[in-house]
């Protein structure tokens, strides 16, 4: 029998159906952090920012860890957003384009990551 060399772990988003069709070109892409909106409780990318000089910007990107909480997660935004989609994403990917992965402090350590790059601001 043959080893695999690596297992693919997903993670997961929720996301707009509407949202996405507004990608121009079917990539899902980090967001920028706001350089002057620090009322999310990502401290991790607060403290970033403060440090950052003005030609660049930090971009996120968060991914719960199960199928089973996205889904839970689906089903609680399913009021004010029905046109709500899981997204399955392999980690490797995230990881391999240079992003920091850290826990999504805003649900917890084990919930959801938090992943996050420093780029030049666009």
């Amino acid at each position: 029998m043959q080893e695999l060399d690596w297992v693919t772990e997903f993670i997961y988003r929720v996301d707009d159906k509407s949202a996405l069709e507004t990608i121009p070109d079917g990539y899902l892409r980090a967001r920028k952090w706001p350089r002057d909106e620090y009322d999310y409780p990502h401290v991790l990318l607060g403290e970033a920012q403060v440090a950052l000089p003005s030609t660049k910007q930090l971009h996120r990107i968060c991914f719960w860890t199960s199928l089973t909480k996205a889904i839970v997660t689906k089903t609680e935004y399913q009021s004010h957003r029905p046109d709500s989609l899981v997204l399955r994403c392999d980690k490797n990917s995230i990881i391999t384009a240079g992003y920091v992965e850290s826990w999504d402090d805003a649900v917890g350590d084990g919930v959801a990551y938090l992943f996050w790059k420093i780029g030049a601001c666009t």
